[in-house]
């Protein structure tokens, strides 16, 4: 389980990164001020690096489809 929970963070953090200077470059253009496109960037990846890791965790990694059954399954795994 523990090498499944590594792998699922390597995943998202590889892609946040990619994501992160994409964003940040828009933001910039969007802004004009690059401290401030970082910061806007930064937090954006953090919410969607938050949401994929819990898709990849769920959906891939634990291999569950998100039904009517998915909440029971995700509370007796815990």
């Amino acid at each position: 389980m523990r090498k499944k929970i590594l792998h699922t963070i390597l995943i998202s953090l590889e892609w946040r990164i990619i994501a992160f200077v994409i964003t940040n470059i828009f933001f910039w253009f969007t802004t004009g001020h690059f401290w401030t496109a970082a910061g806007f960037a930064f937090m954006l990846q953090i919410i969607l690096f938050l949401a994929y890791l819990t898709w990849y965790f769920l959906r891939l990694e634990l291999q569950m489809s998100f039904s009517q059954n998915s909440a029971k399954k995700i509370l007796s795994w815990w």
